[in-house]
């Protein structure tokens, strides 16, 4: 049987045929957006406005409804925090809080090319304690006095040395989209921040999608991070990254769904999916383990077994 999620099959699974493309280390920033102090239980807003009710673009986000495409609801709005220093009482956390986070920063990375993009915010200071190359380039004698820094050969995965992680061991075709959004559910046993997911593409060839990609918190039904963007695909099996404009701070022992409403042909899916993944640092050894269950309700038939949403990219 073919799969999808137009086409009346069951589930994700589609029977429609063919459809026509649509139209057209360590790192080196300095962490990810931390969180306002009032929340519920078990849950933290992100304080770049990604997660916080009040500053989200759209509001509250609800995980049974597919989220429109096109970028509604305006820029997000950015608090300032205070006290955050309070939960961390060492100098080595601080400066790990500052990774990647607008928090203080004074200078911006503006990494990769085009879709692919991140705009990374960094310290000036705690780049130039690390490395000598960094102070040499904001302090040395001829040392740069810009707010952004253009790179646009490498990578923003390569440049936050980030990791990812793959649940499925097989894949398939084909997966089709109507508008529903495929959903799973998932836990990390530590604290995490994911910056994007890995997306399969098209299984007739090069192709562009659009997506709408979102991180809510299970229990409050609250979206914690969002983006409207897309990719480009090259008609092979692999899978392609999307991210989100902030990173999203994954609490451990958290329930959390993982949500892409993708618009395009049909794609590749995977299958053989696990429950249970343990990405271990080939450094330190330390182990990151991933608890994925299946997300009640209209998800286009993405499951632990089967389905999207392949990848998810963090660091920790």
């Amino acid at each position: 049987m073919a799969a999808g999620g137009s086409g009346g099959g069951p589930g994700g699974l589609s029977s429609s045929g063919p459809q026509p493309p649509p139209p057209p280390g360590n790192g080196a920033a300095a962490a990810a957006c931390t969180n306002a102090p009032a929340s519920p239980p078990g849950l933290t807003y992100n304080q770049c406005g990604a997660g916080n009710p009040a500053a989200a673009a759209g509001g509250p986000g609800s995980a049974g409804a597919a989220p429109a495409l096109g970028g509604a609801g305006g820029p997000l709005q950015r608090e300032p925090v205070y006290n955050w220093q309070a939960t961390k009482p060492t100098v080595q956390e601080r400066f790990a809080f500052l990774f990647n986070n607008e928090v203080l920063s004074d200078v911006h990375f503006l990494v990769g090319k085009g879709r692919g993009s991140q705009r990374i915010p960094a310290h000036r200071f705690v780049l130039a304690v690390g490395s000598a190359v960094f102070d040499a380039m904001f302090n040395g004698g001829m040392a740069t006095t810009s707010t952004e820094i253009e790179l646009p050969d490498v990578e923003p995965a390569a440049f936050l040395a980030l990791l990812n992680i793959n649940r499925f061991q097989q894949v398939e075709s084909r997966w089709g989209y109507s508008g529903t959004s495929d959903r799973i559910r998932f836990s990390v046993n530590k604290r995490i921040f994911v910056v994007g997911f890995g997306l399969y593409g098209s299984i007739h060839g090069p192709t562009d999608y659009q997506v709408n990609i979102q991180i809510i918190h299970t229990d409050s039904n609250t979206v914690l991070g969002q983006n409207d963007t897309g990719f480009s695909c090259d008609g092979s099996s692999s899978t392609f990254r999307v991210m989100f404009k902030e990173p999203v701070e994954i609490l451990p022992n958290v329930s959390y769904t993982a949500c892409a409403t993708l618009k395009g042909p049909d794609s590749h899916y995977g299958t053989k999916g696990l429950r249970k993944v343990i990405h271990e640092s080939p450094t330190t050894g330390a182990k990151t383990c991933f608890t994925f269950c299946y997300a009640a309700g209209n998800n286009n038939g993405t499951s632990v077994e089967d389905g999207q949403i392949p990848e998810i990219i963090f660091y920790t």
